[in-house]
């Protein structure tokens, strides 16, 4: 499986600089945010979820192919 793309990614410091938060747009599956304790473990995070639900949208697709029609 090739990793999802994000576009129009945005990262931000919250809560005084111990947050960071990435958001961003995954094609096929809409906007997502994750937070991590660094600039790096947040866009990381994002990525790891933006994978986890692509996944999920491709088993729902194999599991039932009508359901995507």
């Amino acid at each position: 499986m090739t990793p999802p793309t994000i576009q129009a990614l945005g990262v931000t410091q919250e809560w005084f600089g111990t947050s960071w938060k990435a958001t961003g747009y995954v094609d096929g599956i809409g906007w997502r945010a994750a937070w991590g304790p660094s600039l790096i473990g947040a866009m990381k995070a994002l990525q790891a979820l933006a994978a986890e639900r692509v996944a999920e949208q491709a088993e729902r697709k194999t599991e039932d192919p009508d359901a995507a029609a």
